[in-house]
């Protein structure tokens, strides 16, 4: 799974050289963010976002003739979805009011650190992810629900993660897996043995295995939170092997802060849930940084750097394995693992060593689909190692080379996907790939479609009585008419033509 999809972006800052660096660390630090558009004050900026219509924007605070605070108001009207980050030297507390206020994503300080950036961009491309994958809320409601704008109703609030944290909403394979899992929960149901009589409403998170649950109170009563969590929990759990956290709201709330408190829940759950345990959060108003986190991070840089120089990839390996031990006794949390994960990935990207930025991307992505879907630690830390040890460009590389060039050109009519390729030689595809363009000069698959059409062309020219339809399912093509497109892209001319050519040559 790589990240091919382009974020718009626009960035505004009155000085032209923290402009510049602030864009090119940003695209240095994850590609898929494309700046589409550069001011250096907020009258500038609301012109441009007018346009251009951008996914995300980054501001400063105190620039001239518009300042940063007036623009993120107007933007706030005329473009409520932009997702919008503050980079200022300001630490004062109004600010972050401010910030608050309007609803701005992170709050970012001058001078710029590359890790608090590339965390900020890693969750922005995670919301936008999400966000894309639906734009409808489905919400479930129990048969006597009645919400009235003016009721003095309250309620408390829920937010359910059965699994871990969904980094991609749009990956098949996790998709898939938690289909299988949960898809078929009866959630009407659960709610019905937990509240009985009691309204409820149930929406649906975007993602599959997570849900924010409303259980209806008037005025005068008390819901008792941890009470209602646990006995929630207790239901869902008979039906569903799925480790289950659930984040709850200290007291009961008022209706029109429903979706306010469901925001803070999910965040919570975010940063505190641990893969493979069950908990019941209440919801934290500044996350915690880990101290575990900041150790690993000196840790890793420390390696990475004996790797620079001795390029011995077992003894880093090695040292890799021992963080994941000390990761595997200590609390973690998903999110710190998934941190630390991005943080290697770039690290590596840039340690001279000839991995690509496209092969880094695609062990990211799957790195982040296993800590999406494992069921424990120990499960997980397995196949973290495994993706970072594919990315292995020493060794007996000459070899490898030799041996798939000759694997493909033996059963290249029988390849039916490029896994296929990997699964047999046990290593990562993206590994591969990069092995076969430094041997051959070209893709895998573009040296696959040579191969293929050579070959037609081989039967054309022997075989002038076998019909179009018979050549193009020989070649591995069950459509002939994609065959055809195929074969006049690499030649020039259909294959009737070339058919016809060769009559008249003879």
């Amino acid at each position: 799974m790589t990240y091919r999809y382009e974020i718009r972006t626009i960035v505004v800052e009155d000085e032209e050289q923290n402009l510049n660096s602030i864009c090119n660390k940003i695209v240095s630090l994850d590609n898929s963010f494309k700046i589409v558009g550069k001011a250096v004050n907020g009258q500038e900026a609301l012109q441009k976002i007018e346009e251009i219509r951008p996914q995300v924007l980054f501001t400063d605070i105190s620039m001239p003739v518009m300042g940063g605070m007036e623009l993120i108001r107007r933007v706030r009207q005329s473009c409520p979805s932009i997702i919008i980050v503050i980079i200022s030297g300001y630490s004062d507390f109004a600010y972050a009011q401010g910030a608050i206020k309007y609803g701005v994503f992170n709050y970012l300080l001058k001078p710029l650190e590359s890790d608090a950036l590339l965390e900020t961009l890693v969750d922005i491309r995670q919301n936008l992810s999400v966000a894309g994958h639906s734009k409808e809320r489905y919400i479930a409601y129990s048969d006597n629900y009645q919400l009235l704008a003016d009721h003095e109703d309250r309620f408390l609030v829920m937010a359910v993660c059965l699994g871990n944290i969904i980094y991609d909403a749009q990956d098949e394979d996790v998709v898939r897996f938690y289909t299988k899992e949960i898809g078929g929960l009866p959630w009407n149901q659960i709610l019905l043995e937990v509240c009985g009589e009691k309204e409820w409403f149930v929406t649906d998170e975007h993602v599959i295995n997570q849900k924010i649950i409303g259980i209806k109170f008037s005025a005068d009563e008390q819901g008792e939170a941890l009470k209602w969590a646990k006995q929630l929990m207790m239901v869902i759990r008979i039906k569903t092997s799925l480790p289950v956290n659930l984040c709850v709201t200290k007291g009961i709330v008022k209706q029109e802060e429903l979706w306010d408190d469901a925001k803070r829940l999910r965040n919570t759950l975010r940063r505190r849930l641990v893969i493979g345990e069950e908990h019941i959060f209440f919801p934290e108003s500044v996350p915690e940084k880990s101290e575990v986190t900041e150790i690993v991070k000196v840790k890793l840089n420390a390696y990475i750097k004996n790797y620079y120089n001795s390029r011995n990839l077992e003894n880093f390996i090695n040292e890799i394995r021992m963080i994941f031990k000390f990761l595997k006794s200590s609390q973690v949390t998903q999110d710190g693992i998934a941190r630390i994960c991005v943080y290697v990935c770039r690290l590596l990207e840039f340690s001279e060593q000839e991995y690509g930025r496209e092969n880094i991307e695609e062990v990211q992505g799957e790195m982040m689909r296993s800590i999406s879907i494992s069921i424990s630690k120990e499960e997980l830390f397995e196949q973290l190692l495994t993706k970072i040890e594919s990315l292995n460009c020493e060794g007996d590389e000459e070899d490898k080379e030799t041996r798939l060039i000759d694997y493909i050109d033996e059963k290249f009519l029988s390849i039916d996907s490029m896994e296929q390729v990997a699964e047999e030689f046990g290593y990562n595809y993206a590994y591969l790939s990069r092995l076969f363009k430094k041997k051959s000069g070209m893709s895998m698959n573009k040296y696959i479609t040579k191969k293929k059409i050579e070959f037609a062309k081989t039967l054309i020219q022997d075989k002038p009585d076998m019909r179009l339809s018979e050549i193009s399912d020989l070649c591995g093509y069950e459509d002939s008419r994609y065959f055809s497109r195929v074969f006049k892209a690499e030649t020039g001319m259909s294959p009737s033509e070339y058919k016809e050519q060769i009559s008249e040559g003879n």
